[in-house]
């Protein structure tokens, strides 16, 4: 494919918390190295499973930290939305269960997301290009209003899955989309810590090992400003688990391992805030 135009594509920018620290670890750390490698390398083998008949429209880009996950928009076909955000929990979940914490953004608009040809019948590489303002309005998003280890949603996306549901009715499919989404009052966002996005007797053990990964980053982690970011996702992390799902234990993390400081933590988290609160995000006219 050799086109310049822009599509309308439903956008995912998610870039991983703390993974310099991380890589500079792998160096010396056999274990940590392998982690990083199986988690891309196994979201990249899923991602061909999950695609099925969606192929041609949906495009995959991985650099470094950064991943960058799109989809044509067809305006007639609530399914799109709702296959892209299912697919965008299933790429958070697998990151998680390597103990590798993602931050991103979901919105849609103008954007241009494709596999270079090349005609020379002997070059051997493989790449792909992605940009466009769609990509621009889900990088801001994810630096000034993820905050914390999940996926915010913009909100236009989820109204347009909706109302192009052409079987449901608007009450019944605005019920399907509230079951993937969760709103704390100034975002939604992927609500991917549940059992029905695991197939049977894996959401025990996937729960084990992010217990396990946050437990290590809260006790390792010597920069408060990361730190703060995994206390957020270790509250989150708390209400999905305390008993639930009836998963025959309490797996919740010790809130004084989440917060030993917790007037400090109450502090931090009026302040992101605070900050945040005027910030552009998800202006769909910039990015249309």
């Amino acid at each position: 494919m050799n086109n310049s135009k822009y599509e309308h594509r439903v956008v995912l920018f998610l870039d991983i918390l703390g993974f310099k620290n991380i890589v500079n670890e792998s160096v010396t750390n056999d274990e940590v190295a392998a982690r990083i490698h199986t988690a891309l390398h196994r979201i990249h083998l899923e991602y061909s499973d999950q695609t099925g008949s969606f192929d041609d429209d949906t495009k995959l880009t991985f650099f470094s930290d950064s991943l960058f996950f799109t989809q044509k928009f067809h305006t007639n076909d609530s399914s799109d939305v709702f296959f892209f955000l299912n697919t965008a929990a299933f790429i958070m979940n697998s990151f998680l269960a390597y103990g590798l914490f993602p931050r991103g953004a979901i919105t849609h608009g103008k954007c241009l997301h494709e596999k270079v040809q090349n005609t020379d019948s002997n070059a051997r590489i493989d790449t792909s290009i992605c940009y466009g303002p769609a990509i621009n309005t889900a990088y801001i998003a994810e630096e000034t209003k993820a905050i914390w280890p999940r996926i915010i949603v913009d909100s236009d996306v989820l109204l347009k899955g909706i109302q192009d549901d052409k079987v449901n009715t608007f009450e019944d499919s605005a019920k399907d989309f509230d079951e993937l989404v969760k709103n704390d009052g100034r975002v939604f966002y992927l609500d991917t810590l549940k059992p029905n996005y695991f197939d049977t007797g894996m959401f025990i053990p996937f729960i084990e090992q992010v217990q396990k990964h946050v437990i290590q980053n809260l006790k390792k982690q010597t920069d408060s400003h990361i730190r703060e970011k995994y206390e957020l996702f270790a509250d989150y992390f708390n209400s999905k688990v305390k008993l639930n799902y009836r998963i025959g234990r309490d797996y919740s993390i010790s809130d004084s391992l989440i917060h030993p400081d917790k007037e400090n933590f109450n502090r931090v988290k009026r302040l992101f805030e605070e900050v945040n609160k005027d910030k552009f995000v998800f202006n769909p006219s910039r990015s249309k």
